[in-house]
Order: structure tokens, then C-alpha cells, then sequence
């Protein structure tokens, strides 16, 4: 009896080995990458917040600033309005880059877009503040994208409450292949650059 057993787990050893080694010489290796092969062979040079601390951190005024100073990626975190923009901006609130108060939730895109985005940065501790009053508006990811459309970006979601795309909530690609709307966070938009959450 012992050995009728030996030979039946011996026999299912050699099937899988078999199998194993079928599998070994038909298997082919994963699709290459194409966005990271320009990368494979050199440090990158990542515009933390777009250069913060030389212009106003996550606005294209500092974006611009870094793509000039010939940066490999812009880097930069991303919360939604109230009425479901995602936005550019690394706090939960505006209170520390901007001359308004509060969570970020609690405006509207327009409203976000008459908060002066530039009214708190110095280069020289509050002595000055040059971009006071310069019109630097808060901007949307869209724009962001629309006015770097080469450039490789590493964007960080921020907001964790409510989630940006939960389950049942609608999703459009505004850019790139797609056109189409997905109901759950985890399906990706094959092609897509650009998407809108709706509220």
C-alpha cells in the first residue's frame, strides 16, 4: 500500500515538473515599459512641488520655472474641490500658500480660483513676498497637463477622505484614447491622461 503511494506522488511530481519546465520554455518576457526605458540609465531630476522654495510651491508659475531649469519630472500632489476638480495642492487646506482658510473640500473650483496662490511664499524668511498679488491662481491638474504635455510627472493623491475615485462614483477620461465612464476605483483607463471624477 505504501508503495502504491510513493508511486502516485512520484507520478504527480514528474507531471508538474513536466509542466513547469513546458511553461519555462514557452514563457516570454513581460512588455517593456516605453514611458520608463527613456529613464533606464541616468539619475532623474524630480521638481519636488515644482521647486518649492523657489517659486510657489504646486503652481505653474513654479512648474514653468522648473521645465526652464531643465528638471527630468515635475512632482506634485493633487486633492479634489467640492464640486470635484482635482486640483493642485499639497495640504488638505489653503491656509498655508494661499490668502484664504479652510479645507480644500469646502470650496468650489471658482471659489479656489480667487485664492491668490502665491500671497504666502518668501524667499527670505517674510521679509518679502514677491509673488503677493501676481494673479497665481491654484490650478487644476487639466491645466497643469495642458501646459506640460511632455513632460513625465509624478503626481501623489493626497486626499485619502473622501476617496477621489471610490466605487460608484463616475469617471470620465478628458484626455488621451479613452472616452468612456468607469464605476470602480481599480479599473484603469487604458490610453488615458486626464481623468474627471464626478461628484
Amino acid at each position: 500500500m505504501r508503495t502504491k503511494w510513493l508511486r502516485i506522488l512520484l507520478g504527480l511530481a514528474a507531471v508538474l515538473a513536466a509542466a513547469y519546465a513546458i511553461a519555462a520554455l514557452l514563457a516570454q518576457p513581460a512588455a517593456g515599459r516605453p514611458f520608463f526605458a527613456q529613464f533606464e540609465h541616468q539619475p532623474l531630476v524630480m521638481a519636488h512641488q515644482g521647486g518649492k522654495g523657489l517659486r510657489p510651491e504646486n503652481t505653474l508659475v513654479a512648474f514653468e520655472h522648473a521645465e526652464a531649469l531643465g528638471v527630468d519630472v515635475l512632482e506634485m500632489d493633487i486633492h479634489t474641490t467640492a464640486d470635484g476638480v482635482p486640483v493642485v495642492m499639497h495640504d488638505e487646506t489653503v491656509d498655508d500658500t494661499t490668502n484664504g482658510t479652510g479645507p480644500i473640500l469646502s470650496f468650489t473650483l471658482a471659489e479656489l480660483k480667487e485664492l491668490d496662490a502665491g500671497f504666502d511664499w518668501t524667499p527670505d524668511d517674510g521679509q518679502t513676498f514677491p509673488y503677493r498679488g501676481q494673479g497665481i491662481p491654484v490650478p487644476t491638474l487639466e491645466e497643469v497637463f495642458a501646459a506640460f504635455p511632455g513632460m513625465p510627472m509624478n503626481i501623489e493623491i493626497k486626499q485619502a477622505e473622501p476617496s477621489m475615485v471610490a466605487p460608484g462614483r463616475g469617471v470620465r477620461c478628458l484626455s488621451g484614447d479613452a472616452d468612456e465612464y468607469r464605476d470602480q476605483a481599480g479599473r484603469a483607463l487604458d490610453g488615458c491622461h486626464l481623468l474627471q471624477v464626478d461628484p
